[in-house]
């Protein structure tokens, strides 16, 4: 189970940079943000994925645990 907190760990570890200037971001606050939001999520689904997969290795090892 360290295995897998350790693996977690590491997927945890992401810098987000924050782009534009302040004076389109003062423009549309909402625009900048909701744009900047799909780009962070879709740049990270790979992360996502193997979050995902780790939690179902983690489920089955504790099922089988039991």
């Amino acid at each position: 189970m360290i295995e897998f907190a350790k693996k977690l760990k590491g997927l945890n570890k992401f810098d987000i940079n924050f782009e534009g200037n302040i004076e389109s971001i003062i423009e549309s606050p909402r625009e900048w943000a909701e744009l900047f939001a799909e780009k962070v999520v879709v740049e990270n689904i790979p992360r996502y994925m193997n979050a995902k997969e780790l939690g179902k290795e983690f489920a089955d090892e504790i099922r089988n645990r039991n």
